[in-house]
């Protein structure tokens, strides 16, 4: 692969994996607007969230299985098709029924590409090629929940709420095109998963139970729920220590970045001290920061929640690039399914992060920092328990 094809894979991976992201946080700027648009309660343009990252977990389990039966290219299609109508439909709706209703159909088209994006790697790269682009790939997922509310504010500012989804409109037709004119396909007819329902639910069971799996899918979706705590909660205390809202944008700069360096340094320090101990490592380093941050509380300074962050952000970003190039390539034959059960499993753990941290700690630093320990701890229990020397042998 040249150079020049190889950067326009590269980016119509890229946007395969982000698009997802961007739908999902692009509109939260014009919320007021459609508020009124709409003549809506606050809780119910909220519930287009939930309805939205529901339906982006639950359509994983469904993709990921499809593609390793027909191939990447035609459940590809098929989900970028319901996306455009989904999103036609937000562009288009007159009430908030039908736009709940297109946000659902926007989320089970859009997962095909969240989840079918990494089997595409898998096909096309070895393992070490493959490490090297989850390392390039997932802090850019990290990245778009900060700038595209960015995106969406500058253009409810400057055009109508609409012209967001109009946006995201034409971002998913330029993918449609690419994947259409620009994509082979990747899987080898002979390496087609001749599945039934019964059996891909047999083996989601099974992958349920595998503690290889769940030990790595597990400690990683453990360790991102305490960024999605994060998330939930700071905002009203940094707004509680007097910041303003542009200054509570700028505040999750330092740790969007240092997901980002945390990602793009995985490989070299995988080749370094290889996966198994940078997995460990991390863990004990997310656990040691999730202390910092409880003892930094109660916050007097929004330094007391960047500081100890930084490094649970940096973490996350070492962990998802090595522990999906492990989960996927040794689960290369189904790895559509791997990937999709994956993405379900870290969803599932985020919604309930979120839920669980707004019901819980309510503007409390000090609850925040006990709940962020002791999923930290979960995470490194998770990996210690399931992961064996055993299980590590097998890779």
């Amino acid at each position: 692969m040249n150079s020049i094809s190889y950067y326009a894979y590269l980016s119509l991976l890229i946007g395969l994996a982000v698009i997802g992201y961007l739908a999902s946080d692009m509109y939260l700027p014009a919320f007021v607007e459609m508020q009124d648009y709409f003549s809506s309660s606050t809780a119910a343009i909220g519930l287009s969230i939930s309805v939205y990252m529901i339906g982006l977990s639950i359509g994983q389990l469904f993709y990921g299985p499809l593609s390793d039966s027909f191939g990447r290219k035609l459940p590809l299609q098929c989900g970028l098709i319901l996306f455009l109508i989904g999103t036609l439909g937000c562009y288009l709706a007159t009430s908030i029924e039908l736009f709940l209703v297109s946000r659902v159909l926007q989320a089970l088209g859009i997962c095909a590409a969240t989840v079918i994006w990494q089997p595409i790697v898998m096909d096309k790269f070895d393992a070490q090629t493959a490490h090297k682009l989850f390392g390039i790939i997932f802090p850019l997922l990290g990245l778009s929940p900060a700038i595209a509310p960015a995106i969406g504010g500058y253009i409810t500012i400057n055009f109508l709420w609409q012209s967001i989804f109009m946006a995201l409109l034409i971002l998913g037709a330029l993918l449609f095109v690419g994947i259409t004119l620009g994509y082979k396909e990747t899987l080898e007819q002979s390496k087609k998963q001749k599945n039934n329902w019964a059996n891909i639910f047999k083996q989601y069971k099974s992958l349920s139970l595998e503690p290889y799996f769940m030990g790595y899918i597990g400690c990683l979706s453990l360790a991102s729920g305490i960024y999605f705590c994060y998330l939930t909660v700071s905002p009203f205390i940094l707004e509680n220590l007097g910041l303003t809202p542009e200054k509570i944008g700028l505040s999750y700069i330092p740790q969007t970045l240092g997901f980002m360096l945390g990602g793009f340094f995985s490989k070299k320090i995988s080749d370094r001290i290889g996966t198994e101990k940078l997995i460990k490592y991390t863990l004990y380093t997310i656990v040691g920061a999730a202390i910092l941050f409880a003892f930094s509380m109660p916050a007097t300074s929004a330094w007391n929640l960047i500081i100890p962050f930084i490094f649970i952000a940096t973490c996350n970003g070492i962990l998802f690039p090595a522990v999906m190039n492990l989960i996927l390539t040794k689960y290369k034959k189904i790895s559509g399914l791997a990937a999709g059960f994956s993405g379900f499993v870290q969803g599932s753990t985020a919604f309930l992060a979120t839920f669980f941290a707004a019901a819980l700690t309510g503007q409390s630093s000090i609850k925040l920092g006990v709940i962020i320990v002791i999923i930290a701890f979960s995470s490194w229990l998770c990996h210690h328990l399931l992961i064996t020397k055993k299980s590590i042998k097998k890779l």
